[in-house]
C-alpha cells in the first residue's frame, strides 16, 4: 500500500501512540472521573450487612404416642424440600408485611408517601436489602442490608423468628379444617359408646345378666329353690329368668355393639389426639445456627471499587472516543482525496 494512502486499521503499535499523544487529555478526563466519583460515592448513604443461618427442621407432625421411626421426627434436620419451603414461607407477603410495619419501613428508607406508587418503591427498597438463600450445606441465609447495624441485625433476626408463626399459621389453618372432621366423628362414636354403657348400666340394675353362664345360675337358684319350698324365692327367680328372656338378647347384642365401638373409639383416639396436635402445635420448624449480630463495618458502597469502575470505565471511553475521532479524520482526508 502507498505511504500516501492511510491506513484503515489501528496497530497495537499505533494505538499506543495514539493513546501517547492524547495521554493528557485522558489524565484530565480520568483524574476528573476519580475526583466525581469518589465524591458520589461520599455521598451515598452507607449500609452494614447482618446476617442470620438457620437450617430447616423435618415438617412431620409431632407425635403425640410412640414414635416408630426417630429418623422422621421434628427434631431431625430438614432436607432439600424442606429448605425450598423455608425459603418461600421467608420471602412471603405475610413476613414481609410484618417486618416493614414493625420497623416503618415506609419512613425508616424516606419513601414518598404521597407518591402514585409508594408500596411499589417500598417492597422493591425492602426486596433490595433483604435476602434469603439455601447454601450447599442445607442451610438458609437471611442477609439484612440496612442504614444501622442494630437494625439490620434486629430485621434478620426477627425474619428467622416469624418464619414459626407464619407455618404455624398455615398448618393451624389447614388442620383445624381436619381436626373438625376428625372431632365430629370422634365425639359421635363416644355419644354412641356412653349411651350403650348407660342402657347396659340401666338393664343390669333390672337384673338382666345376658350371658349364658348367668342364664344358667337363674334356672339353678329356681330349681334349688323349688327344692327348698321357698316359694317366694321361686317367684323372683321367675322374675328375673322372664326379664332375661325379655332383654337378654337386646343385652348380649349391646355388650357386642360396645366392644367394637369401643375397639373403633380406641383406634381413633389416636387420630384424634394427632390431629388435635397438628391443629393447635406451636413448635418450632427452624434450628438457628447463627442468630445475626450487629456489623462493626459497612458493607456497601465499596467506594474504592466505585471510584475504581468508574476510571477504568473513563480511560477506556476516551479510548475508544479516540479510535473513533481517527477513524472520522480518515474518512474525511480519503473523501478529499478522490475529489
Amino acid at each position: 500500500m502507498d505511504s500516501s494512502t492511510p491506513k484503515s486499521n489501528f496497530s497495537s503499535d499505533s494505538l499506543l501512540i495514539l493513546i501517547w499523544n492524547w495521554r493528557w487529555k485522558i489524565a484530565i478526563v480520568c483524574a476528573a472521573t476519580v475526583v466525581v466519583s469518589s465524591v458520589v460515592a461520599l455521598m451515598i448513604r452507607e449500609k452494614y450487612k447482618s446476617t442470620a443461618v438457620i437450617f430447616p427442621a423435618k415438617s412431620n407432625s409431632v407425635v403425640t404416642g410412640k414414635m416408630l421411626n426417630p429418623s422422621q421426627g421434628v427434631l431431625q434436620f430438614g432436607e432439600e424440600e424442606e429448605a425450598e419451603q423455608m425459603l418461600q414461607i421467608l420471602n412471603s407477603a405475610e413476613i414481609r408485611n410484618r417486618i416493614i410495619t414493625k420497623y416503618d419501613l415506609m419512613k425508616h428508607y424516606d419513601i414518598d408517601t404521597s407518591s402514585k406508587y409508594k408500596y411499589t418503591t417500598l417492597i422493591k427498597e425492602y426486596e433490595e436489602n433483604v435476602k434469603c438463600s439455601r447454601t450447599r450445606y442445607g442451610s438458609v441465609t437471611i442477609d439484612v442490608l440496612d442504614y444501622d447495624p442494630d437494625t439490620a441485625a434486629l430485621i434478620a433476626n426477627d425474619i428467622a423468628s416469624l418464619l414459626d408463626s407464619a407455618k404455624n399459621k398455615m398448618l393451624h389453618e389447614r388442620g383445624g379444617e381436619a381436626f373438625r372432621i376428625i372431632e365430629k366423628e370422634y365425639l359421635a362414636l363416644k355419644a354412641d359408646v356412653d349411651q350403650l354403657n348407660d342402657t347396659l348400666t340401666k338393664l343390669g340394675e333390672m337384673g338382666v345378666i345376658g350371658s349364658s353362664a348367668g342364664v344358667a345360675a337363674l334356672y339353678e337358684g329356681q330349681a334349688n329353690a323349688i327344692q327348698s319350698r321357698n316359694e317366694t324365692a321361686v317367684r323372683k327367680m321367675e322374675e328375673q329368668i322372664n326379664l332375661n328372656k325379655k332383654y337378654g338378647a337386646a343385652y348380649s347384642s349391646f355388650l357386642e355393639q360396645r366392644e367394637l365401638k369401643n375397639m373403633r373409639l380406641d383406634e381413633m383416639e389416636g387420630t384424634y389426639l394427632q390431629a388435635r396436635t397438628d391443629a393447635f402445635a406451636t413448635i418450632s420448624h427452624h434450628f438457628e445456627s447463627e442468630p445475626a449480630a450487629p456489623a462493626e463495618k459497612k458493607s456497601y458502597p465499596i467506594r474504592w471499587l466505585i471510584v475504581f469502575i468508574s476510571t477504568v470505565s473513563s480511560f477506556f471511553f476516551m479510548v475508544f472516543f479516540i479510535i473513533a475521532m481517527e477513524k472520522l479524520k480518515e474518512i474525511r482526508v480519503q473523501a478529499a482525496a478522490r475529489k
